[in-house]
């Protein structure tokens, strides 16, 4: 199973705000050698 988020996958997160698991889509995410840690996500509603 792979625990890596890839561009364009669909995930469940949870926020904190409401105390419920969103899906979010995967626009980017930090690779080993990238200089920024920065994971961007668009939440679907």
């Amino acid at each position: 199973m792979n625990t890596d988020p890839r561009p364009g996958e669909i995930w469940t997160v949870d926020f904190g705000l409401a105390a419920k698991q969103r899906p979010v889509l995967i626009l980017a995410y930090p690779q080993p050698a990238d200089a920024r840690a920065l994971v961007v996500v668009v939440p679907l509603t």
